[in-house]
């Protein structure tokens, strides 16, 4: 068999054993020193997995192993020595995006109801004219909102509309403010919700409409998670490994 697919079957083995590992811990900074052995020796280096696991190797000191730290760990062979550097180049990589793209909160628009607890009621009286809820998004690098605007506001949706999507990068979150408002469902009943208002850099404003009780506990969510983002930024090399 040629030695390019004994490579591809060995990038390919890499591969899965690293998704295996994702899925049974949430970062790879937690797996065990058994775990790491199992990638190890599923990467195609099965003879080299219980020196890892004799000096104890885990998820947490994983990514500082440099040649010399390999060499220790009796990794003398030149070519196994750079395979597994690059592997945990790529294994830091990848850990990096599943820690930046992780989703932190969600919610769907929230949409007063009328007196009788009809959510269609809403924006009354052109119930019909409304545009499907919009989705608020926050990751531990950004907070993505997702609405519609609409072609001709007399005919909703029947007459299609436009996705948008904004997409903000959490440093480039100035405030997080909060506010009340009150649309009625219809002319008797009059049910208030709360909204969660960011401001950018450049002064660009994106309002999320939640339940009325929820929008403290989300101001304060995305303002940890925009002070994290920052932190992450000022440390040497600003991938902020210490925080996977």
């Amino acid at each position: 068999m040629p030695a390019g697919i004994n490579q591809d079957v060995a990038e390919d083995k890499s591969t899965a054993a690293l998704k295996k590992n994702m899925k049974e811990f949430k970062s790879v900074t937690d797996w065990t020193v058994q775990a790491v052995g199992d990638y190890v020796a599923n990467s195609g280096f099965p003879d080299l997995a219980p020196k890892f696991m004799a000096h104890k190797i885990d998820g947490s000191v994983l990514y500082y192993l440099g040649r010399e730290e390999l060499i220790e760990v009796g990794v003398t062979c030149v070519g196994d020595r750079l395979k597994i550097q690059r592997q945990i180049g790529q294994l830091q990589t990848q850990a990096r995006a599943e820690f930046r793209n992780a989703v932190t909160w969600e919610a769907l628009e929230s949409r007063v109801t009328c007196c009788l607890g009809w959510e269609a009621c809403f924006g009354f009286p052109c119930c019909w004219c409304q545009p499907p809820r919009e989705v608020y998004r926050l990751t531990r690098s950004s907070l993505r909102v997702e609405y519609y605007d609409l072609k001709n506001n007399c005919c909703g949706m029947w007459c299609g509309g436009r996705l948008t999507i904004d997409n903000w990068e959490l440093e480039t979150i100035v405030d997080v403010d909060t506010a009340t408002d009150n649309p009625r469902a219809c002319t008797v009943c009059d049910y208030p919700r709360s909204s969660v208002e960011v401001t950018n850099r450049k002064d660009s404003v994106v309002r999320m409409f939640l339940k009325i009780d929820e929008a403290d506990a989300v101001q304060q969510a995305i303002r940890d998670a925009v002070a994290e983002a920052k932190i992450r930024i000022m440390q040497p090399g600003g991938a902020g490994l210490a925080m996977l």
